[in-house]
This record gives structure tokens, C-alpha cells and sequence, in this order.
């Protein structure tokens, strides 16, 4: 049984200016259940801060913490929150989405130390469509985990992600993250419940910037670097299509056509069967 006292939770936050109610809702929420919560103010704004300093003062609760500075992207914002850990259980919050954390609390009340990892659902809201919800995940083994990577869905076992950290980048970095993980040996929990609400379509989010997006022609070159010693092959695969084609589709010139290059390269050169087959899970999502 892992209590809510043991599980620390890490959010990266910035421009958020006049828009952070979701996040006072769940942060108020959780540490009423316990949870000890972690604010990295990745400073763009001084607005922002006013609001964050003024909300963490107002809890007066030494189970939230806020830490701020100029860390360029989310990644290098969750390692600095990494650094003053202090639970055995962690997860990453994105600051504009909502998680269910009474469903994560009870179903921690049913695993040990010996899990590495437990996975909860998801659902995705449509924010212009008044919260609509249009995709509910069914992930249950490590291929649909790699099809729908959602890091914020995630419970992680502390000693299991042990010197793990995220890579300088603003797209593709939470991929990584997994990516570097040994989820092959892992034990890996699959939980049915909601853990989490991801809203799609808000103006702030970082997947509609151009510029992030061109982080992909370094995240894909990674991916393709781990495929030479992964024991995970597959699941790096479905990964780095996955990447390159959102290259391709939504990133700037020079990194479509980078993406273009590398998808073409693994698929004629390497391992055409397999990238037919990680092709088809990715389609039909199994």
C-alpha cells in the first residue's frame, strides 16, 4: 500500500497568466489528500510569478513548494524539481490539464515497493468544445503504453527512474524519458481508472508552437541512437514514427525535411518489417 504522503508531484509551469485555476483546483485538492506537490515556475512572465507566489502563500502548507527560474523548456523544469524530491513515488503534472487524483490515490492503496511503474488511463477533452470529451485510452500492456506515451499518466517507483532525467528539449523530451527507461524488465502495473483529463485545443500549449515542434529533428536523432543497444526495440520504433511523422506534419521546413530523411532511411534500410508492423499498431492502436 502506497499512501498519498508518499508520492511527490512535479509541474512544470509558465505564461500562464490569468489561467492557472485548474491548476490552484487540483493543487488545493491534493495536498488535502496528502500529496506533496512541487511547482517549477519556468520564468517568462512576471505576472505568473505574482499569481504563483501569492497562491503558494495562501495554502501555507509545507507539502507545496514552488521553485522558480529561466529553464528554457519542460524538461530542464521537471530536473529541477527532480532535485528536491523527498517522497519514494513520483509523477509529472502538465499545469494546464486536470488529473483525477482520488482515482490515483486508491489504486496506490493496492501495490508495493516491488511495482516500478503504474500506468492509469486518460481521457482527452476538446477545450473549445466546452470540454468534450473525444478519445478515452485502454492502454494494458507496453506496446499501447508506447502508441499513447502520455508521461503524465504515470506513477513512477523512485528507485526504478533513479538518475533518469529529461533531455534540453521542448518536444519529444517526455518520450525520451520512457524511452530511457528498462521497461522491458520493468514491473508494470496497468490500472483501468482515470488518472488523468488532457485538454486539447488551448491556446498556451506548447504542442501548437513551430518552434518546439523543430525540436524534433533532435529528439528523432536520439530515438534512432538508443535503437542500436535497445532490448526495446519496437517499442522504439512505434516511438520514432511516431515522432517523425508529427515532424513531417505540424514542424517547420527544415525539420520536415529531416524527418522525412530519417523516416525513409529506417524504413528502406533497416528493418522494413518491422516498421510495417509498428506502422499497424500505431494505426489500429494494439
Amino acid at each position: 500500500m502506497i499512501p498519498s504522503k508518499e508520492i511527490s508531484i512535479i509541474t512544470p509551469i509558465s505564461n500562464m497568466a490569468g489561467k492557472l485555476e485548474r491548476l490552484k483546483d487540483w493543487v488545493s485538492e491534493g495536498l488535502d489528500r496528502g500529496f506533496d506537490v512541487i511547482l517549477i515556475h519556468d520564468v517568462k512572465d512576471n505576472q505568473t510569478e505574482k499569481e504563483l507566489v501569492q497562491f503558494v502563500a495562501s495554502k501555507c502548507s509545507s507539502n507545496l513548494r514552488l521553485f522558480s527560474g529561466r529553464f528554457g523548456g519542460p524538461g530542464l523544469a521537471r530536473n529541477q524539481g527532480l532535485k528536491y524530491l523527498r517522497t519514494n513515488w513520483l509523477c509529472f503534472f502538465d499545469a494546464d490539464d486536470y488529473p483525477n487524483l482520488e482515482n490515483i490515490e486508491n489504486q496506490m492503496k493496492t501495490i508495493t515497493n516491488e511495482t516500478d511503474m503504474v500506468v492509469g488511463q486518460y481521457e482527452v477533452l476538446d477545450f473549445r468544445q466546452n470540454s468534450k470529451m473525444i478519445k478515452c485510452s485502454n492502454t494494458g500492456n507496453l506496446i499501447e503504453l508506447m502508441i499513447n506515451p502520455g508521461l503524465w499518466r504515470i506513477v513512477f517507483n523512485g528507485n526504478f527512474v533513479n538518475q533518469n532525467s529529461f533531455p534540453d528539449l521542448r518536444m519529444g523530451e517526455d518520450q525520451l524519458y520512457l524511452a530511457n527507461l528498462d521497461l522491458i524488465n520493468s514491473r508494470i502495473m496497468y490500472s483501468p481508472s482515470i488518472f488523468y483529463q488532457y485538454y486539447t485545443n488551448q491556446e498556451i500549449q506548447l504542442t501548437r508552437s513551430r518552434k518546439a515542434l523543430d525540436d524534433l529533428r533532435h529528439s528523432t536523432k536520439i530515438l534512432k541512437s538508443m535503437m542500436r543497444s535497445s532490448n526495446n526495440l519496437e517499442g522504439l520504433y512505434i516511438l520514432y514514427i511516431r515522432q517523425c511523422v508529427a515532424g513531417i506534419i505540424h514542424a517547420g521546413y527544415v525539420t520536415k525535411l529531416i524527418c522525412v530523411g530519417r523516416l525513409s532511411s529506417i524504413t528502406f534500410l533497416n528493418n522494413p518489417r518491422l516498421v510495417i508492423k509498428s506502422l499497424n499498431r500505431i494505426k489500429y492502436g494494439r
